[in-house]
């Protein structure tokens, strides 16, 4: 798996549901803010910040979640 998505929940889910938070981001390295065409800071009104918090109850429950 990929270093920019983490993977949560047991090794085999209790339930038939993957939770997915593509947005849920908040580290940008040297290399991508060098790349980017706009600031670090129109790159985080894109994030759907801290929505990877809400999810920690699901995955606690048997649910995959991909970050």
């Amino acid at each position: 798996m990929s270093e920019s998505i983490i993977r949560f929940g047991p090794e085999r889910p209790a339930l038939p549901v993957v939770l997915s938070v593509p947005h849920a981001g908040r580290s940008y390295s040297p290399a991508l803010l060098g790349a980017a065409r706009v600031s670090q800071t129109a790159l985080e009104s894109l994030e759907d910040r801290l929505m990877d918090r809400l999810i920690w109850r699901a995955a606690a429950l048997g649910v995959t979640v991909l970050v």
